[in-house]
């Protein structure tokens, strides 16, 4: 089993539950939740998840899940809306559920079907560093967002693309929304100290909300795998917003990363 490191922060975070504390019905709201979310930005209301991806429910009834789950942490409403948005710890449920479900071994068997730059004879055979230009160009063109390599070994270096990307994000259309990551990818200790637990670590890493002393990331979310080839080693990650598509962008980096030397089995079955 690949072991998943989900951590999040946010103004919820003492109220951490496990997946397993929702009901089955609380649960299938919040993963409708998100997944609307994620494809709308804007905020989700009840008539929607019941008509588009709970029929048998009635509206009243979701209105009442979503309800809970606010109480309960895992989703927010904005105060210029009556519909609802996720909350870092929904979204850390969601991802948990969709790895022990797993619902992501059946997205990446059609993965490459859907992205065909992601077969594997685009990169095999090329040098280090086109390797690494080809995999981020990929990555970037795939998931729509910013996208890093963290090489370590033999020598320090950081390749990225993307930023542009990000601007057409909705919660990156004022620019300056995008200063703290830039600052973190342009200060090399910082980033060193941030991704090297994952290159260290035997597993892969989701973050959801970025934790940093001035709180100025708790906005992004990352998904981070280490890879390992020869003398070669180092972390791809992809930044975004905590809204990001998770569903896309974990088969994304763990294929990739595995593209660029990761010694990960074959499929991402779990």
């Amino acid at each position: 089993m690949l072991l998943l490191l989900c951590q999040f922060t946010g103004k919820n975070r003492g109220t951490e539950k496990g997946h397993d504390v929702l009901t089955s019905r609380r649960q299938k709201v919040l993963m409708a939740l998100v997944d609307e979310y994620v494809e709308s930005a804007t905020p989700v209301g009840s008539s929607r998840i019941a008509q588009h991806y709970l029929k048998e429910v009635s509206p009243a009834t979701v209105r009442n899940e979503l309800m809970g789950l606010e109480n309960e942490g895992y989703a927010q409403s904005p105060h210029t809306s009556a519909g609802r948005i996720p909350t870092n710890i929904g979204y850390q449920v969601f991802v948990n559920s969709l790895l022990l479900s797993g619902t992501l071994a059946a997205e990446q068997e059609s993965f490459t079907c859907i992205h065909p730059r992601l077969r594997g004879d685009s990169i095999r055979g090329l040098d280090l560093e086109h390797r690494i230009d080809t995999a981020l160009s990929m990555l970037t063109e795939t998931t729509g967002l910013f996208s890093v390599v963290f090489s370590i070994h033999p020598d320090t270096a950081v390749y990225h693309r993307g930023m542009p990307q990000l601007l057409t994000q909705p919660e990156f259309h004022d620019a300056s929304a995008l200063v703290p990551l830039m600052q973190l990818i342009e200060d090399n200790a910082a980033l060193t100290s941030f991704l090297r637990p994952t290159a260290e670590s035997r597993g892969f890493r989701v973050k959801v909300g970025i934790e940093d002393e001035a709180r100025q990331l708790s906005s992004y979310s990352m998904v981070a795998e280490r890879f390992a080839g020869g003398r070669h080693k180092g972390v791809l990650a992809v930044f975004g917003p905590t809204r990001m598509d998770y569903r896309k962008v974990i088969p994304a980096v763990l294929y990739v990363a595995r593209l660029l030397g990761s010694a990960r089995i074959r499929n991402f079955g779990w």
